[in-house]
């Protein structure tokens, strides 16, 4: 909070802690959801009982970014951000 009030010089107030709460989500979440992506497939092969496709979770994520692409890492990031915040 202290660089948003430096750099774009906004006072303490609303404005200032909407901003940071917008980035810090953002921030998270894009931290977070590849993480999260790979839990999935990892949880979905494990309940599969057919071949192990991945062998970790860093095989996981180096065969998705391989085959897919970096922006498969992000696969279902709005809509589970939309039914999350839908619920609340």
């Amino acid at each position: 909070m202290q660089l948003l009030v430096r750099l774009a010089s906004l006072e303490e107030g609303f404005h200032l802690h909407l901003i940071s709460s917008t980035v810090a989500g953002i921030l998270s979440t894009l931290v977070t959801a590849p993480i999260d992506m790979v839990k999935t497939r990892l949880m979905l092969q494990r309940a599969s009982k057919g071949s192990r496709l991945y062998k970790s979770g860093f095989h996981c994520a180096y065969q998705v970014l391989l085959t897919e692409g970096p922006m498969a890492l992000y696969k279902g990031t709005v809509l589970s951000g939309a039914l999350r915040y839908s619920r609340e």
